[in-house]
């Protein structure tokens, strides 16, 4: 029992979130070329976490999101569909707050984000900013979390026939051991 109370204490946790894009990469259609997302993009991942002092922590994600592509062709009609693979890696100065519920924090955090994709994935850009808010519940053993998160990506600077959007908002939850 004393064991389980100090696996609890340690420092280091970890766990997986998944969740769901607010918005599509590629939003509705672009540049009238009839390229557009499907919609159904889902977000899961694993990730660490080191709790510091008062409230504060470090949490690295690895978040796999596939990209699915519809591309209507203007001569044909034809409707032709590609997946993707894109991969997410926020890393996040994490707050929780202080307050009378010992069960439930309030949190917000923020940092850098890197991103890794198919090499020929329409002109994603590999780095941005993620910073987001949400609610964290301790329960035996675990802890629950459900995040909203927003990441504006820097500008690609290249000139693709299709660009994805800039900003990126998505609802994720999550537990931890």
């Amino acid at each position: 029992m004393c064991g389980c109370v100090v696996y609890a204490q340690s420092p280091l946790g970890y766990g997986i979130k998944g969740g769901v894009a607010l918005t599509n990469e590629y939003g509705s259609t672009l540049n009238n070329l009839g390229i557009s997302s499907d919609g159904n993009d889902f977000i899961i991942g694993p990730f660490v976490e080191l709790r510091l002092v008062k409230g504060f922590s470090v949490e690295a994600d690895a978040l796999y999101q596939p990209v699915n592509l519809q591309n209507l062709s203007s001569l044909t009609g034809s409707l032709t569909k590609s997946s993707y693979m894109s991969w997410e890696f926020p890393v996040l100065a994490k707050y929780r707050f202080r307050i009378p519920a010992p069960l439930i924090k309030p949190l917000i955090e923020g940092g850098p984000a890197f991103r890794a994709h198919s090499s020929s994935l329409p002109d994603l850009t590999a780095s941005g900013f993620t910073f987001g808010g949400g609610v964290e519940f301790k329960v035996p053993f675990v802890r629950l979390s459900s995040e909203l998160r927003y990441t504006h990506w820097t500008a690609p600077g290249s000139t693709a026939t299709a660009s994805p959007k800039a900003n990126q908002a998505e609802l994720l939850f999550g537990i931890a051991f």
